[in-house]
């Protein structure tokens, strides 16, 4: 048998607070994370949008609001290296973003610049946030600003991977919240050429000199992780083409034509994606990131739900456990919680403290790691065994019956000495180093199961296959 391994602001601050992207950096005596929080300032960030969750009534305030709770989610992981956040904004006429936090600094020194950046600092209702004393030293913060609020999205990107890359010995993750379609960037490596619309085809962005493909190049081999939350309007469905051709959203930076925007928002036939989504898509497979869309229509989503339920349960955990393994090549970072690059029982663990116990009764009960030895028969039904460690370790001439139960390995799920046998059915068996661990002459018989992880046998295992099993 072989088993194997199987989502603003420009304030018109004055010139001595308007610090950009600059390319060099300080030494780092240790490795750090380094997460760099780029947020879209452009005039379309002031659209309208679903504010049940009362994270913000139009695109920016939502996105404001996102930004600090992805610091957070950064600062619950348990991990020996500093967090260390930088936040920047971007708009207008081929601008360079604008920095305002003196460089890398501890998360809530970045939260607290994140909030104050408003029309009035100055009513901030935290009492915690004074606003006059982070860099931007309590200026007040226009959203669009006086160049209209164009989207240099090309340069941003640019200009973030330069600032990334310098930190050599760091983790370095790219935050990016936007809404917008390039439209206004020239000067960078990442600027397309005058004119030039790029095309997914084939798996690939064309032509070469595109926005598209030049940015997804400019990131490729610089190890940043990029990791998009896009706030679009809902997908739109129209019978004909000319009703939709006629509805086609407006612009509200006045820079694309009716037939460019009816181009960016029109899903692909192939990928059901529009450009816009398909581009960040491509970003995040290149990068180890991921993607996340916000429409208009809907609250923001909620830190581990996987599922999109607004809950965070055992759900959403086996989807981080049936994910173990490297991210290699990059593709999607959606379940390395910890951006380390592999999926493992790391990213289970944290997985399993977000789980809020709102979503109704568990179906598993847990239980501890279970040492079977000689002619013993255990039952282990509608339960739960995740550990670091092996978590069934059958001996002897033990028999153990599992069903309607979840086991989760950091490191081998079922190991198997002697002429010990395992019946199982309808559970799920996750091993981070194997699901399956065999020295002797055992049995087991699977039904209705789905295992992740490799196989290791070093004897003669009988194996009976009662059919509805999945391996991966």
């Amino acid at each position: 048998m072989t088993m194997k391994n199987d989502r603003i602001m420009f304030a018109g601050v004055a010139v001595a607070l308007a610090t950009v992207m600059v390319a060099s950096a300080p030494v780092q005596a240790a490795p750090e994370r380094k997460v760099l929080v780029l947020l879209d300032a452009s005039f379309s960030m002031s659209a309208s949008r679903d504010n049940s969750d009362g994270m913000g009534a139009i695109r920016w305030e939502a996105a404001k609001s996102f930004a600090a709770e992805r610091i957070h989610e950064y600062e619950i992981i348990t991990d020996p290296r500093p967090l260390k956040v930088a936040v920047y904004t971007f708009r207008g006429d081929d601008a360079v973003p604008i920095l305002h936090t003196d460089g890398f600094v501890l998360p809530q020194a970045a939260k607290n610049t994140i909030t104050c950046l408003t029309e009035r600092p100055d009513l901030v209702p935290d009492p915690d946030v004074h606003c006059n004393t982070t860099h931007d030293a309590g200026v007040p913060f226009e959203l669009g600003g006086a160049q209209a609020g164009n989207t240099p999205l090309a340069l941003a990107l640019c200009g973030a991977a330069d600032t990334l890359v310098t930190f050599t010995g760091d983790t370095k993750i790219l935050r990016l919240f936007s809404d917008g379609e390039e439209n206004s960037s020239l000067s960078s490596s990442c600027a397309g050429a005058p004119g030039v619309v790029g095309t997914f085809v084939g798996g690939v962005w064309t032509p070469g000199n595109s926005w598209q493909a030049r940015s997804i190049g400019y990131f490729t081999s610089k190890n940043i992780v990029v990791t998009t939350d896009l706030l679009e309007i809902p997908p739109l469905v129209f019978p004909t083409l000319a009703t939709q051709r006629a509805a086609s959203t407006r612009d509200p930076e006045g820079i694309l034509t009716p037939e460019a925007r009816l181009r960016a928002i029109t899903p692909s036939a192939s990928t059901g994606l529009n450009p816009l989504e398909q581009f960040f898509t491509s970003l995040a497979q290149a990068t180890g990131g991921q993607l996340t869309i916000i429409h208009d229509d809907e609250p923001l989503p909620v830190f581990g739900d996987h599922n999109r339920d607004r809950c965070v349960d055992h759900t959403d955990a086996i989807t981080v456990a049936r994910a173990f393994g490297p991210i290699v090549p990059p593709t999607d970072g959606t379940f390395d919680l910890n951006v380390d690059g592999t999926v493992d029982f790391t990213d289970y663990l944290v997985q399993l403290s977000l789980i809020t116990g709102t979503c109704g009764n568990d179906p598993y009960v847990p239980r501890p790691p279970l040492v079977c030895k000689g002619a013993t028969r255990v039952v282990i039904d509608g339960q739960s065994v995740e550990d670091r460690g092996t978590t069934i370790d059958a001996r002897g001439v033990c028999e153990i019956i599992i069903k309607n139960s979840l086991i989760v390995s950091g490191h081998n799920a079922i190991t198997v000495v002697g002429r010990a046998t395992i019946t199982v059915d309808n559970s799920i068996i996750v091993g981070q180093n194997a699901v399956v661990v065999q020295h002797g002459g055992g049995v087991i018989s699977a039904g209705n199961t789905i295992f992740h992880g490799k196989a290791d046998f070093q004897g003669s295992l009988q194996y009976i296959d009662r059919g509805g099993n999945v391996f991966e």
